[in-house]
């Protein structure tokens, strides 16, 4: 009997053992699934929080473009220049409101909406998600573009309350002005002319100097026709008289055919008969002078030059960088300088300029200047800023003496 109850005994303590093992372990899951649960909650929180920050990137470029061109716009159609144009552009941005009146444009698109949005995506997470900005700035960059700079906190909380993180962040995004309408132009010609900013494709190399030799009888700017060898399609070459004969030797042919072409170019020396603006002496002239190619021909200064980069970019009004043409921001305010309180935000040049286009003007039934240079703050200036003519340029054109380096023209005006 005695080891009946002995035996019992053992089973029970056994029994009771194993329960509490059963125990232990199940607490032990219970314990690591609620770790598990936890930190894979607060990893998604993170990823939540890094694709927040990846998308205020682009929505702050977004919101941004729509705050300018509606800024722009206001300045254009009412023909009156904003007084602070960067806290104009961060009401737009922050309140939907132009001088604290609701603007339908920014209808859904200002950072509350967005934060809203964000807001959205945790909820359907499972998450109170609070997005708080603490500064938005606007400032220049460069000439071509903006920099929205920002501070945020970011609070991501589990609805069931088993995690939370904050989170304090500063966004910076360059967006460009590119494509933006520049308020100079109708600001200061009542409205009728309007002008998009577009940065030139061109920097340093606005003009370059082909060849040298020894010319005379004026200028002129012409197409190439280059003749190498034989020199008979010099002969039936159509529209002479639009063209520049590139030849070798141009004794090869008659004085009349030399002179139906606008210039000419050549290794040995022209006929005394020769009329047209000529430059001689170039060397292996027709490996030197590109075929079908548009070069300028200094007579008078015995000099060969191809001026297309320029005339493209005066023509087509294209923006250079400048130091002392008003920024994108000063120009939505009227201003035709850089102003001190942007240019101390940025160590980069913020100015810019262009060409005006006085034919554009004359079209426009517009009082010209002709004598005032093209440059566009100078020539919207009460001070009347004189130009030169550049050779191969059309007649309205001029350029001002510390722009002629700058774009290259120093040796070719008139």
């Amino acid at each position: 009997m005695r080891k009946g109850v002995t035996f019992s005994l053992i089973m029970v303590l056994a029994t009771l053992t194993i329960v509490e093992i059963i125990l232990v372990q199940r607490n032990i899951i219970s314990e690591t699934r609620e770790e598990y649960y936890v930190k894979n909650r607060i990893n998604d929180m993170n990823d939540l929080y890094d694709n927040i920050i990846r998308d205020s990137g682009k929505s702050m470029e977004i919101i941004t473009k729509r705050a300018i061109s509606i800024s722009a716009s206001h300045v254009i159609q009412e023909g009156v220049p904003l007084s602070d144009a960067d806290e104009v552009i961060e009401e737009l941005m922050l309140n939907g409101t132009f001088n604290n009146t609701e603007e339908l444009m920014m209808e859904n698109s200002t950072i509350s909406d967005w934060s809203d949005r964000m807001s959205d995506i945790g909820e359907l997470k499972g998450y109170n998600l609070n997005l708080d900005f603490l500064r938005l700035e606007i400032k220049p960059y460069d000439s071509f573009n903006i920099l929205v700079e920002s501070d945020l906190t970011v609070n991501i909380t589990d609805k069931n309350g088993v995690a939370s993180i904050t989170r304090n962040d500063s966004v910076s995004h360059l967006v460009s002005i590119e494509g933006f309408e520049d308020p100079v132009y109708p600001l200061n010609t009542y409205g009728m002319v309007t002008h998009t900013i577009h940065e030139t494709p061109y920097s340093t190399n606005f003009t370059q100097l082909l060849a040298a030799g020894s010319g005379d009888n004026g200028w002129i700017r012409g197409l190439t026709f280059s003749v190498e060898g034989d020199s008979s399609p010099a002969i039936s070459c159509p529209n002479k008289s639009t063209k520049v004969l590139v030849i070798d030797d141009p004794t090869e042919l008659d004085s009349l055919t030399v002179n139906l072409y606008s210039g000419v170019i050549s290794t040995q020396e022209v006929s005394n008969m020769t009329i047209i603006p000529y430059v001689y002496g170039v060397s292996n002239v027709t490996g030197m002078i590109p075929n079908n190619t548009y070069v300028l021909v200094d007579g008078d200064e015995d000099k060969i030059w191809h001026i297309e980069n320029f005339t493209d970019h005066a023509t087509q009004g294209y923006y250079y960088s400048s130091n002392r043409g008003p920024s994108f921001l000063d120009r939505l305010e009227g201003k035709l300088y850089i102003q001190g309180k942007y240019s101390s935000q940025t160590t980069n040049t913020i100015g810019l300029e262009s060409f005006i286009n006085k034919t554009d003007l004359v079209a426009h039934k517009l009082t010209v200047v002709n004598s005032k240079t093209n440059i566009d703050y100078l020539y919207f200036s009460n001070i009347t800023y004189t130009g030169e003519e550049v050779k191969g340029v059309d007649n309205y054109f001029r350029i001002d003496d510390n722009h002629t380096s700058i774009y290259g023209v120093d040796e070719i005006l008139e």
